[in-house]
């Protein structure tokens, strides 16, 4: 019993993130079994993810244990921030290129979450079989705080995925990675911190649980910018021609028109 409370412990805060998003994605729904699609691929990245970091610290480039701030600074960026970040946004290109029902702002955001919170769910139960002694702690913890940040970190991710692909903005190709990438990097430095912070550990949790609320803030505007970028493209797109009401046209309209006297 205790190994499937631990999977249900592990897989309960992604799974409930992922069905949160679904539900924002207020005009046309990704089919679900599209987004399930997406999650595996999340758990995919991983597996790939397991590998590369063993890899980089196989050869040396990260520890595994952290003994000081400028470790655990390095240790967060180099050795997990960047390798997950870059092999979840791998997999988001992966995903999307061959999905035909990506075609509104927020599909980036569903799927780059549905993508995050797989790669969260392997995660988690990683790390409470690596504690089996104290997994219910361990459960809490983590939903509370490293999901969330996988969360924010797609969130991000995939807003400027949209960007990049619907407006063409090269600006947002480099920040559909760069910005993921340093969220996970602060986050992990403070999270790695801990292990060494001696007496500034309840600082530390303190400033990460403020960190996560923020971010967490910030999503939810996020969304909504690009909902109502959606909303207005569904408009236009149910709106006749001839009466669409461009900034052109209202700069010739006002042209002809003539004071009243």
């Amino acid at each position: 019993m205790t190994p499937l409370l631990i999977i249900c412990a592990a897989c309960l805060a992604p799974v409930l993130l992922v069905w949160y998003i679904d539900k924002k994605d207020k005009y046309r729904h990704e089919p679900k079994k599209e987004i399930w699609k997406a999650f595996g691929y999340g758990v995919l990245v991983a597996i790939v993810c397991m590998f590369v970091e063993a890899f980089m610290s196989l050869i040396g480039l990260v520890s595994s244990n952290p003994t000081s701030f400028g470790t655990s600074i390095w240790d967060a960026f180099i050795g997990a921030a960047f390798p997950e970040e870059a092999v979840k946004l791998l997999f988001l290109w992966l995903f999307i290129r061959k999905c035909k029902y990506f075609d509104e702002n927020m599909d980036g955001i569903v799927y780059a979450v549905a993508i995050g919170m797989g790669f969260a769910a392997i995660e988690n139960v990683g790390y409470l079989i690596g504690n089996l002694d104290h997994w219910q702690g361990t459960a809490v913890v983590r939903s509370l705080l490293a999901v969330p940040c996988h969360y924010i970190c797609a969130v991000i991710m995939g807003y400027y995925y949209s960007l990049a692909h619907f407006k063409g903005r090269t600006k947002d190709l480099c920040f559909m990675f760069l910005m993921p990438f340093l969220f996970h990097g602060v986050y992990d430095s403070f999270a790695f911190m801990m292990k060494v912070g001696g007496d500034t550990i309840l600082l530390l949790m303190l400033l990460l649980l403020a960190l996560v609320i923020y971010f967490m803030v910030r999503t939810g505007k996020i969304i909504s910018a690009h909902l109502q970028r959606d909303l207005e493209e569904y408009i236009l797109s149910i709106t006749p021609p001839d009466i669409v009401c461009t900034d052109e046209t209202k700069e010739t309209e006002k042209e002809n028109t003539t004071p009243l006297s």
